[in-house]
């Protein structure tokens, strides 16, 4: 299966990768057959199994990305 860019995914559908990792990693599958089932690099399912062992679901949730809004303003939205 060819990797696609995780970016580009809607959120609920990087959530339904990692909830299925997880979900596989339990049958007993190893990391680099999970990896070729989703579609990642195996060193992405370590870091998701990892998490998950460490957070439970919740640490699997996708994660708000990018700057936040205003950080690195010069003007205060009053001198726009």
């Amino acid at each position: 299966m060819n990797r696609e860019d995780a970016r580009t995914l809607h959120p609920a559908a990087q959530e339904e990768k990692r909830k299925l990792a997880v979900r596989l990693s339990k049958r007993g599958m190893k990391n680099k057959e999970i990896a070729k089932e989703v579609g990642v690099h195996p060193l992405t399912v370590g870091r998701w199994l990892t998490k998950y062992r460490e957070g439970g679901l919740k640490a699997l949730l996708a994660q708000v990305r990018g700057r936040r809004e205003g950080s690195g303003r010069q003007l205060t939205p009053d001198e726009e």
